[in-house]
């Protein structure tokens, strides 16, 4: 292949014998034409070969990420252009001990240039605080509980029975150039009046909580509350589902703090605890309210 050293001497030689050439202006005109014809032929060449070559890139890379773990998780750690904000995992760590297992997964906002740097580092604070005390209160917990099973009869072959585990960790509900939405889980496989689930709905721009009353406007408790008794209603027609009466306890109305999500359609879920609106099968009920 020839250098562009080469080329370009090539071109000037040849330019120069051309200018030389003592010819008509109809055979310029024609020389010209071939000249022209002759660049266009090369510049389509080249974009064949770079296209080529972007593609062949693209399949090796393809290739890379699929077959190499460790290259794949790098990859997840590019931020994508554009994206203000992104959850990344803080820190994991885990114990085995005789009294109990606990596994700690702790997220981090990575602020890409939003407008309020500040207001991330002061969340990433928030979400640290949160799932460390959950942790440290979950050990004592079931401490407490070996303490007082031991005290009233039990005896340590029974208790590693009990096989005691804790989980912190956290779910991506949501991350797009506008919204993040996530939620950090607390757990305890002995109990369940002391788990945790909270979420968190922010405005990737100024890193602000988004309420329901930013998304639904002033009167979005009655607006979202006639969308719940609807959407009850109908369930209730599938067997598989179950609701409380109002008698029973069931669904009044939605608080002031009510929990939900932004899902990837950009709809509002929102969540009740197990047990609050429905039997304890239902687990968590959801109900999705499409945002204006």
């Amino acid at each position: 292949m020839k250098t562009n050293s080469s080329y370009q001497k090539n071109s000037d030689y040849y330019k120069a014998s051309y200018d030389n050439i003592c010819v008509d202006d109809e055979m310029k005109n024609k020389l010209k034409m071939l000249e022209m014809t002759s660049k266009k032929k090369m510049h389509s060449h080249i974009i064949k070969m770079t296209v080529a070559a972007a593609a062949a890139f693209c399949l090796m890379f393809t290739g890379l990420v699929n077959a190499n773990t460790a290259f794949a998780s790098s990859v997840e750690k590019i931020p994508v252009i554009g994206q203000l904000a992104k959850l990344v995992n803080f820190r994991s760590y885990a114990e085995e001990t005789p009294d109990y297992d606990i596994k700690v997964s702790i997220p981090s906002i990575k602020d890409n240039g939003s407008k309020n740097s500040t207001a991330a580092k002061m969340l990433n604070a928030e979400i640290l605080k949160l799932c460390e005390q959950y942790a440290h209160d979950a050990k004592e917990r079931a401490l407490d509980y070996k303490q007082v099973f031991l005290e009233t009869g039990g005896t340590e072959e029974e208790w590693k029975e009990h096989d005691i585990s804790i989980s912190v960790d956290y779910e991506i509900k949501n991350e797009t150039n506008d919204y993040l939405s996530f939620v950090i889980y607390g757990y305890e496989s002995w109990l369940t009046s002391d788990a945790i689930a909270s979420y968190y709905n922010l405005n990737v721009h100024t890193m602000e909580y988004v309420t329901l009353e930013n998304l639904f406007g002033e009167d979005y408790i009655d607006f979202i509350n006639r969308e719940i008794k609807r959407q009850i209603k109908e369930r209730k027609k599938n067997e598989t589902e179950q609701f409380f009466t109002q008698e029973e306890g069931g669904f009044q109305s939605i608080s002031e703090d009510q929990n939900y999500y932004l899902n990837s359609d950009g709809n509002a879920v929102i969540v009740f605890d197990k047990y609050t609106i429905a039997p304890g099968f239902m687990g968590n009920v959801e109900f999705e309210i499409q945002t204006p």
